[in-house]
């Protein structure tokens, strides 16, 4: 599947199921996300495959995504990451 990002909105099951043909940096600043999604996919080194993604911080998720709070990532952080099924990398 071939998103826009840039001009659509997307799902996050969507944008999970696409999670390595996409640019985190992109879903981030592109994207309406909420914290869960933040923690299991755009702050999982996992995830970040190139360079550019392995350089995202907390402060550029609360820029990108101000609807998210601080006290939210953390809470999360802590709890163990759940992601969808045909992903097994969220531990």
């Amino acid at each position: 599947m071939d998103l826009d990002l840039e001009n659509n909105q997307y799902s996050m099951d969507i944008l999970a199921e696409n999670i390595y043909a996409l640019d985190l940096r992109v879903i981030l600043k592109t994207q309406i996300l909420d914290a869960q999604f933040v923690v299991n996919y755009i702050l999982n080194p996992n995830y970040q495959l190139s360079e550019d993604e392995e350089k995202i911080t907390v402060r550029d998720v609360l820029v990108s995504q101000p609807h998210i709070y601080l006290t939210e990532i953390i809470r999360l952080s802590k709890e163990p990451k759940t992601c969808i099924q045909h992903f097994d990398k969220c531990n």
